[in-house]
């Protein structure tokens, strides 16, 4: 029962770290809001930052205020109004309706991934928990939700998923509202699996992710904003002989009944197309920023800098990196890489989001001392949030398992692969 006992070390350590989890500050995802593109959240290591100027100002929302549990670095969205979603996978679907100070459940069943509409008023959100084993396969119970009016109600859709499927992600068509993909893996089985809807998730058909020796997981990177067909899809696998992460970039034009292999290299950490979609961008910590045309789709470097996360929003490149390696956390750029304009270094985040009395954004003020000694920041001279101004936004092996084995080995492999896939997700 070695496995079991790895599953169940490799959960419980991701579950039960402290919030100030020990892991070296980072930032791994950036999303903007859909009616103001100078709204941006930066999800980090330690909690959510916050501007609403384009990153002139960073406000910090600490951990401890987010449902959430250990290094989970949950798939969050901006809806329209300042709504924040937050795809928890130990506790729910968390909602925030002002700009993160306060938070409430839509779900509480074990939250995957959450894709919003171009305009922010929809969004769909997966949740998945492991049900049963039967015959050595594992069952899950994965439902979506759906909202229309920007996170104020959630309901669920009638379509049914594959039940023995382990859940990855999910993503809308920008120009299809109808088209969704999901994909997920079977455990044990040596290839992935994308499921299409036509029909806003009402029906499903199933097509295969070719897998190379070693990957276990693939990605929805993104749908093309023009064509519903065209997706890229990223992998994760891990190679025998020196246990390296490695990814590969694949693409189809077809909704997935036909694949081809685009990239390969390093654990690819960012993914991002421009508005239009005719340039691809991918990002690596050894590779660091490649872009290519989607018509040829031949990756040339544009910088070496180590790259951990990257987002466009109009004709603006964000790009998450290694302060130690570039010199800041986020920066921009317009001209591919060519140059950077750093927008943030730990240091000069200005202090705790401005929440009002009552919500649980508000007590991050007694954390923000022990968090600025961390980051080298003078918590007594930081400048605090602009009264009044957005930034207060919240207002207000070896021998034969068991059946019982099995069962523990089921859920534990649910949750443990579910949170290890966050660490690999990027900014859609």
């Amino acid at each position: 029962m070695k496995k079991i006992f790895a599953t169940f070390a490799f959960a419980t350590l991701l579950a039960s770290s402290a919030r100030a989890n020990s892991r070296l500050p980072e930032t791994n995802q950036l999303v903007s809001a859909p009616d103001d593109p100078s709204t941006l959240l930066l999800r980090t290591t330690f909690g959510y930052l916050f501007t609403h100027d384009a990153g002139k100002n960073w406000d910090w929302l600490c951990e401890s205020a987010i449902p959430e549990q250990g290094q989970q670095d949950p798939a969050v969205a901006l809806l329209a109004g300042g709504v924040v979603v937050s795809a928890q996978v130990v506790e729910g679907l968390a909602v925030s309706p002002d700009r993160g100070c306060s938070w409430s459940f839509a779900s509480k069943m074990p939250a995957i991934d959450v894709a919003r509409s171009p305009d922010g008023a929809t969004a769909i959100a997966l949740t998945s928990v492991y049900a049963f084993t039967d015959g050595g396969t594992i069952f899950n119970t994965t439902q979506m939700l759906e909202t229309t009016d920007a996170g104020k109600n959630w309901a669920p859709l009638s379509g049914a998923i594959d039940p023995t499927l382990v859940i990855d992600t999910i993503d809308l068509a920008p120009s299809n509202p109808a088209r969704m993909y999901v994909t997920g893996h079977v455990y044990q089985v040596p290839n992935g699996t994308m499921l299409v809807s036509s029909d806003g998730g009402q029906s499903w058909v199933s097509r295969s992710i070719p897998f190379v020796a070693g990957e276990a997981s693939a990605y929805i990177a993104a749908v093309d904003p023009n064509n519903p067909d065209l997706v890229y899809a990223r992998t994760l696998g891990t190679t025998s002989k020196t246990a390296e992460q490695f990814s590969r970039l694949l693409v189809t034009k077809d909704a997935g009944q036909t694949w081809n292999e685009a990239w390969n290299g390093d654990k690819l950490l960012g993914f991002a197309l421009s508005a239009d979609g005719s340039r691809v961008y991918v990002g690596t910590a050894l590779a660091g920023l490649l872009a290519a045309n989607a018509s040829d789709l031949v990756f040339t470097q544009k910088s070496p800098l180590q790259i951990q996360c990257l987002a466009t929003v109009g004709a603006t490149l964000y790009a998450c990196g290694n302060e130690g390696n570039s010199g800041w956390v986020l920066a921009s750029t317009t001209d591919e890489g060519a140059t950077f304009m750093p927008l943030l270094k730990l240091e000069t985040i200005r202090g705790p989001l401005a929440c009002a009395a009552g919500t649980s954004g508000a007590e991050c003020v007694n954390e923000w001392p022990a968090l600025a000694d961390q980051l080298g920041i003078d918590a007594g001279t930081s400048p605090a949030p602009d009264a009044g101004g957005p930034s207060a936004g919240c207002g207000c092996e070896s021998s034969s398992p068991t059946p019982l084995d099995l069962v523990v080995l089921g859920a534990l492999i649910a949750l443990g692969l579910t949170l290890r896939s966050r660490l690999f997700r990027a900014a859609r």
